[in-house]
């Protein structure tokens, strides 16, 4: 998202955003605009700016509410063919395992991907 403004100031340690009341990340600030990014499902919601520390802290509403369209995509995380289009079984780190025949993928609650193809473990 980029927010268009003024005196936001460059110090991004100065600066929070929040949209529906959830922390964005902010990437960067050049004084007159904020690069940020929407937390993920964000729903509706307003958009919020605080800048300073303490007594001097400002905050900042958008004028209209925010609408966050979720969109999944599809890529390609770990395994690839050759030219040909074929692929072999190899197992090892995300960066050399191949997939031959991969039917259910799952991850846990600290993000680690499980993948079970057919006929292997």
């Amino acid at each position: 998202m980029v927010i268009y403004g003024s005196n936001f100031g460059t110090d991004t340690s100065l600066i929070k955003v929040y949209v529906n009341d959830k922390r964005a990340p902010l990437i960067g600030s050049s004084g007159s605009i904020l690069y940020v990014l929407v937390p993920s499902k964000a729903g509706t919601g307003e958009v919020k700016v605080v800048m300073g520390r303490g007594a001097d802290t400002k905050e900042v509403k958008a004028a209209s509410p925010f609408t966050y369209i979720f969109r999944p995509s599809v890529s390609t995380l770990a395994g690839f063919t050759n030219e040909r289009g074929e692929s072999s079984i190899v197992d090892g780190d995300i960066k050399k395992a191949q997939f031959e025949e991969p039917y259910w993928l799952c991850f846990d609650q600290h993000k680690n991907i499980y993948l079970l193809e057919e006929s292997r473990g």
